[in-house]
């Protein structure tokens, strides 16, 4: 007898604050980005948001990511010690609350390409930001044991 398994699609009703986070990088506008790259390989981090002040208790300006790395960095030519991030930088990227739930944040990276979305407060300073791999992380572990063979 085949047990057909069900996806608890409840689960995309829950808040981006269930989402285990990790630390966010972030940095200032002008701020190298030889600096952020190497922050990043660091960190094991594959994103730093961009604030004017490079503090976390100021508003998101942008988002670097990898991906903003190879499109638009790998081809420059000259000293990344002075190519500031604004240059490069994802400028005004969408956000989310804590409060957004999965499936609004889902459906957004899927519709605009993106694999991280910045989490911000009500004055738009950065919390943390969520992966593509972190929402799949969180569904995955609510997976029964059986699912996964």
């Amino acid at each position: 007898m085949v047990h057909k398994l069900i996806f608890d699609t409840s689960l995309l009703q829950e808040p981006a604050s269930k989402i285990p986070i990790q630390k966010v990088l972030v940095h200032s506008e002008d701020t190298a980005v030889a600096t952020a790259l190497a922050t990043m390989q660091y960190k094991h981090c594959s994103s730093v948001i961009v604030t004017h002040s490079g503090r976390k208790d100021s508003p998101m300006i942008g988002i670097f990511t990898e991906r903003d790395a190879v499109a638009r960095v790998i081809d420059r030519t000259g000293d990344l010690e002075l190519l500031p991030l604004s240059d490069v930088m994802t400028p005004d990227p969408m956000a989310g609350t804590q409060d957004s739930t999965l499936a609004w944040l889902l459906h957004f990276m899927s519709i605009k390409g993106m694999r991280h979305i910045p989490i911000v407060n009500a004055d738009h300073h950065p919390l943390y930001v969520i992966s593509v791999r972190d929402i799949v992380t969180f569904l995955v572990s609510s997976f029964p044991p059986n699912a996964i063979g």
